[in-house]
C-alpha cells in the first residue's frame, strides 16, 4: 500500500488558502558580468503564494542549527514556492529574509517550505 503524498500537498495547500495569507516573494537573480559596466545584469521578479507566519514555541533556542533570536519567526509556505536563500518574503506588512529553509517532501513529493525567517 502505498501513501498518496500529492493528496497531501494538496490538503496543505488548502489549509494555507483558507487559514493563511498571501506571501508576496521577491527575487534577485544576478546575471552575467558585463566588463563594459562593470556591473552585473540584475533582475527582480515577484511572486505571490499562499503561507502563514508563526511565532517559535516557548523555549525554542535553535532551529537547524542557528540561534533563535528576538522577532524571528516561522514561515510555513505552500510546495510550489520553491523557496531560495536569496528571497525575500512579504507577510503581515513586514519583510523576511530566510535564516534556514526545510522542506517537507516525504517519498520525494513537496507537501510544503517550513523556513526559520528574520526581519529586515
Amino acid at each position: 500500500m502505498t501513501f498518496n503524498y500529492a493528496k497531501t500537498a494538496a490538503t496543505a495547500l488548502s489549509l494555507l488558502t483558507k487559514f493563511g495569507a498571501d506571501v508576496t516573494v521577491t527575487r534577485v537573480t544576478t546575471g552575467t558580468y558585463d566588463p563594459a559596466t562593470g556591473t552585473n545584469a540584475v533582475t527582480t521578479s515577484t511572486a505571490t503564494v499562499k503561507g502563514v507566519v508563526l511565532d517559535f514555541g516557548a523555549g525554542v533556542s535553535m532551529v537547524g542549527g542557528n540561534t533563535v533570536t528576538a522577532g524571528d519567526k516561522r514561515l510555513v509556505l505552500e510546495a510550489a514556492a520553491a523557496p531560495d536563500m536569496n528571497d525575500r518574503f512579504m507577510a503581515n506588512g513586514k519583510t523576511y529574509a530566510p535564516v534556514s529553509i526545510g522542506e517537507v517532501n516525504p517519498a520525494g513529493v513537496t507537501v510544503l517550505f517550513d523556513l526559520h525567517v528574520r526581519s529586515n
